[in-house]
C-alpha cells in the first residue's frame, strides 16, 4: 500500500519549533507508513542528527529574498530579473514551445520569490518527481504539533481544507478598519492587495481556510499546486499565499472536489482567534469540545497552550 507523506518548508526555522513537529509526527506516524520531508536552508549539524533520529528526509532550499530584502539596489535588480523571467513566459517562440518557456521562466524565478510563494513552487517539483504517495499533509513547520495521525477517516480523492474563525468581508466594510480587530479584517485586506475589490467582493461572507495545513489526494494536491503555482508567478511581488489559496479554492476549484472542515470538526484545531476557555489540557492533550484533534496549528497563539505544548516536547537547550 502506497506511503502517506507529511511536507513542510522550515527554512530559517528555530530548532525547537521544528523538533515539535517531528517528533510529534513521529509518535503517530510510524516511517513505514508516513514519509516526512523537509525544505531546508543550512542550519548546522543539529538539524541533520534531529532528520536522522525521526527518520526524515530533508531538501536543500535557499531564498534569495532572504539576502536581498534589506537592500534597495538588489531589490531593483530582483525586480529586473523575474521582469525578463516573466518575458519568456508571455513569448514562448523564443523557445520554440511553451513548455520549454514556462519551465525557464519557472527556473530563474524561483529562487528569487518570497518564501512564502517558493514553498509552493518546491512541493509541486517534489511531488512530480516523487508520485508514489496515497495523501499529502502540506503542514506550516514552525508552530504545528500532531497529536494523532492526520490522515486517518479522510477521502483520499478529496482536498481537504481547514477553517479559522473568520468570513471575508466586502470591499466596503473594509474601508472601516480602523475601527475593527485585525483578525477580523488582515485576510480580506490581503485579498484586495493581490486581486483587487472584484474578487474581495465575491468572497464576501466566505470562510477563510488557513493556507498552513491542507490535506489531500495526491491528484488533489498536484491541481491545487498547479493552481497555486500559476498565480503565485502571476502575483510574485504581492505572494500572499493565503489570499491566492482561498481565491483558488473559493472561485476555481470545482466545490466537489473540495472539503471545507470547520474549525476543530476535522483533523486540525487552529487556535488563532480562538478563546482560552474552549480549549481543555489534559492527558497530554489539547481538546477541544471534548476531543483532540489530529494536529493542532498556531499553539503558541495562547499562553496556556504555549506553555503546554512547550512542557510536553522541552527545549533541547
Amino acid at each position: 500500500m502506497p506511503k502517506d507523506l507529511i511536507l513542510t518548508y522550515a527554512t530559517d526555522v528555530k530548532f525547537d519549533d521544528l523538533k515539535r513537529l517531528l517528533v510529534s509526527a513521529r509518535r503517530f506516524c510510524p516511517p513505514d507508513e508516513v514519509d516526512i520531508a523537509v525544505f531546508i536552508n543550512p542550519l548546522g549539524p543539529k538539524y541533520h542528527q534531529l532528520a536522522e533520529e525521526c527518520d526524515v528526509e530533508l531538501i536543500p532550499c535557499n531564498s534569495v529574498w532572504k539576502e536581498i530584502r534589506n537592500s534597495k539596489q538588489m531589490k531593483l535588480f530582483y525586480r529586473l530579473i523575474l521582469a525578463l523571467a516573466e518575458r519568456f513566459e508571455r513569448y514562448p517562440q523564443i523557445f520554440g514551445k511553451s513548455e520549454t518557456s514556462n519551465y525557464v521562466y519557472r527556473t530563474i524565478a524561483y529562487p528569487w520569490l518570497h518564501a512564502i510563494g517558493q514553498r509552493h513552487l518546491a512541493y509541486e517539483a517534489f511531488l512530480q518527481v516523487r508520485s508514489n504517495y496515497r495523501m499529502i499533509f502540506i503542514s506550516d513547520a514552525r508552530d504545528v504539533i500532531l497529536q494523532g495521525n492526520p490522515f486517518r477517516d479522510l477521502d483520499e480523492t478529496k482536498l481537504h481544507v481547514y477553517e479559522l474563525s473568520t468570513t471575508y468581508l466586502n470591499s466596503s466594510a473594509l474601508k472601516a478598519k480602523d475601527t475593527l480587530d485585525p483578525d477580523i479584517y488582515l485576510d480580506s485586506e490581503w485579498v484586495q492587495q493581490v486581486f483587487g475589490n472584484d474578487v474581495l467582493d465575491r468572497l464576501q461572507g466566505r470562510s477563510v481556510a488557513c493556507c498552513g495545513t491542507t490535506i489531500g489526494g495526491r491528484e488533489a494536491i498536484m491541481d491545487y499546486l498547479a493552481r497555486m503555482t500559476k498565480a503565485i508567478l502571476r502575483y510574485k511581488y504581492r505572494p500572499l499565499d493565503q489570499a491566492i489559496s482561498n481565491m483558488i479554492l473559493h472561485l476555481e476549484i470545482p466545490p466537489e472536489q473540495v472539503v471545507f472542515h470547520k474549525n476543530g470538526e476535522g483533523s486540525v484545531l487552529t487556535l488563532e482567534g480562538m478563546d482560552e476557555k474552549e480549549i481543555h489540557l489534559e492527558d497530554g492533550e489539547m481538546r477541544f469540545n471534548g476531543r483532540a484533534t489530529a494536529v493542532v496549528h498556531m499553539y503558541d497563539r495562547m499562553p496556556e497552550t504555549d506553555a503546554f505544548v512547550k512542557e510536553l516536547y522541552p527545549s533541547s537547550e
